[in-house]
C-alpha cells in the first residue's frame, strides 16, 4: 500500500486484492457501490462528511483486512479537514446549504422593464391631466 499514489488506488487495490468487486464490497459493509467506487476514484463528498467518510474507510479495511489506521492517515493526509476550506466542510456536511449562484441582469431584461415603467408613468400622466 506503500507504494500506491491516492487513498482511493489504495482502496481499489486493496478490493482487487482480496478479489472483491465492488457489488461484493457493498453487500459486506452496507455501502452503496456508487459511493465505494467514488472513494476508489478519490472523491469523498458523498460520504456526508469527514466523520462518516472515515468511518466507511474503517469498515472497508476490516472487510478488506487492511491496516485502517494507515488508510486514515492517508485520508487526513489527501482530504483532512486542515485542507478544505471551512465553507466546503459546512456543505459537505450538510450544514450549510452551497452558494446559490444567480444570474446577472441581462440588458434586455433592464430595457424591458425600464419600458414598461415609462408607459406605466405616460399612461398615468395622460390619466391624470
Amino acid at each position: 500500500m506503500s507504494t500506491v499514489s491516492s487513498l482511493g488506488a489504495a482502496l481499489r487495490s486493496a478490493r482487487k486484492s482480496a478479489g472483491l468487486s465492488l457489488d461484493d464490497l457493498s453487500q459486506q459493509t452496507n455501502i452503496r457501490a456508487s459511493l465505494i467506487s467514488q472513494f476508489e476514484d478519490n472523491n469523498f463528498v458523498g460520504a456526508g462528511g469527514s466523520t462518516y467518510a472515515r468511518g466507511h474507510i474503517r469498515n472497508i479495511a476490516q472487510i478488506l483486512k487492511c491496516d485502517a489506521a494507515a488508510l486514515l492517515d492517508l485520508y487526513e493526509a489527501e482530504h483532512g479537514e486542515a485542507t478544505r476550506l471551512i465553507h466546503d466542510q459546512l456543505v459537505e456536511s450538510n450544514v450549510s446549504l452551497p452558494k446559490e449562484r444567480r444570474e446577472p441582469i441581462t440588458w434586455r431584461a433592464l430595457v424591458g422593464v425600464s419600458l414598461s415603467l415609462l408607459l406605466v408613468a405616460g399612461v398615468g400622466k395622460v390619466v391624470l391631466s
